[in-house]
Formats: structure tokens, C-alpha cells, sequence
């Protein structure tokens, strides 16, 4: 079935298969219960002419509109090369809408992403956390893609303090993956790791 956002499907196309099919995709992609995470909405408005309107083999003729709305994502910093890498994995998808953000103006993600800002300060920046809320809201962004090393460990580290989900692993494992010697000491009871040493 050919769902077009803001039009409306002929009433004899949506069958309770459909239905059930949209519900399915709706609450995979329903990962947030935040008002920013895009919803399915189905308006049923009910023909009174309906000589089934009970019927369960088939839907109930109704007019229906189905809205499909993209997740805002906000990758940053977008200029990295991990940040070329997420537009480019993710610039034709269907159920995406790319921001990009940058600190400085000398980077090429100003020239890969449509929708671009710049001028966000630097991760440790002590106006960092609170000109990306900013950004979030006036955006309506629904995720944030960290696109760097530093900006993954200090976003999952700082959670709780944002606007909106970050894509990424729990701040331990950030921590841990930052660091060579967290590596090591996790894994030496399993594996051969180089030894350390201090000076």
C-alpha cells in the first residue's frame, strides 16, 4: 500500500492488515516517549452509508489519514568524519531528517548536510550542554548523534541534563572504550593484553 504523507488512502485500500502492519512499525520506531519522537496517527472518521461498520474480515470504511513524520536526528560534531560517515549512511532514509552542527567553520559537513549550524561550542566548552539544549528545542530534534570521541563520552556522561535521547552505549562503556588502559584492565583476566606499567 502507497502511504503519501498528508494525503489521504482510499478508504477500499486500507485493510485491518495494513492497519495491523503500520501499528507493527509504529512501536519499533516509537523508541522514546518524549513528545519529540515522531508518532503514526490514523484519524477514523466513520460513513454513516457503512453497511458493515462491525465487520471484522475487512477495515470499516472510513476516510483515513495517516501522517508519517522523520525523526529530527542532530548529528554533532558533523564535520568529523564520523559525521560524514552517519550523513552518508543515513541521508536517503525514509524515516530520517539530518541536522548537522559544528563548532568551527572550516569543516565540510557544512557542505554535506542541509539542514546545517554552526557556532555550537566545543565539547568542554562550559556553554556546550547548554547551547545544544537550545538547539533542541528550537529544532525539535528527537535524537543526538555524537560524531566524535570526546562528544560520545561527554553526552553519555551528561544524559540526564539533555533535551532529548543520545544514540550510544550506557556512559560506563563509553568510559571504558575512551580509554586504552580501562581496555586492557577489563580484559586481562581473559585475554593477553599488553602489560602496564607505571612511571
Amino acid at each position: 500500500t502507497s502511504i503519501v504523507k498528508h494525503r489521504a488512502i482510499p478508504p477500499e485500500d486500507v485493510s485491518l492488515d495494513t492497519v495491523e502492519a503500520l501499528l507493527i512499525i509504529y512501536f519499533k520506531l516509537h523508541v522514546s516517549r518524549t513528545t519529540r519522537v515522531p508518532k503514526w496517527r490514523i484519524a477514523w472518521g466513520s460513513h454513516s452509508s457503512d453497511p458493515d461498520p462491525g465487520g471484522m474480515n475487512r477495515a470499516v470504511k472510513c476516510d483515513t489519514i495517516i501522517t508519517i513524520m522523520k525523526t529530527r536526528v542532530l548529528v554533532f560534531p558533523c564535520g568529523s568524519e564520523i559525521g560524514l560517515e552517519i550523513h552518508r549512511a543515513l541521508v536517503y532514509s525514509r524515516h530520517v531528517e539530518l541536522i548537522g552542527a559544528s563548532s568551527t567553520p572550516s569543516n565540510h559537513g557544512r557542505f554535506v548536510y542541509r539542514e546545517y549550524v554552526e557556532g555550537v561550542p566545543p565539547i568542554g566548552d562550559p556553554e556546550c550542554l547548554m547551547e545544544l539544549n537550545a538547539l533542541i528545542d528550537r529544532r525539535q530534534i528527537g535524537l543526538l548523534f555524537p560524531a566524535h570521541d570526546s562528544a560520545v563520552l561527554e553526552l553519555s556522561e551528561r544524559q540526564s541534563e539533555l533535551h532529548c535521547p543520545v544514540i550510544g552505549s550506557e556512559a560506563e562503556t563509553c568510559q571504558i572504550c575512551r580509554s586504552k588502559k580501562e581496555t586492557y584492565r577489563l580484559f586481562q583476566s581473559v585475554l593477553a593484553v599488553p602489560a602496564m606499567y607505571t612511571p
